[in-house]
């Protein structure tokens, strides 16, 4: 990964982080660290996997 990339990279999570946070605090959510059971932590890895691939897919799409 060039630098430049790393540079969008890096400035577009802090960006993400920055609105979640914003978000969050505006609708007085407090974090805290879940508790879920390994069958929840397997769907949700499932789940984020596929929005992965699907994200990959829709980037390669757009680059065409």
């Amino acid at each position: 990964m060039s630098r430049r990339n790393r540079s969008l990279d890096s400035i577009t999570n802090q960006s993400v982080n920055l609105l979640i946070d914003s978000v969050l605090k505006r609708h007085g959510v407090k974090l805290r660290k879940p508790r879920l059971s390994a069958q929840e932590k397997r769907k949700l890895k499932n789940l984020l996997m596929d929005l992965e691939s699907n994200v990959n897919k829709l980037v390669k799409t757009i680059k065409k």
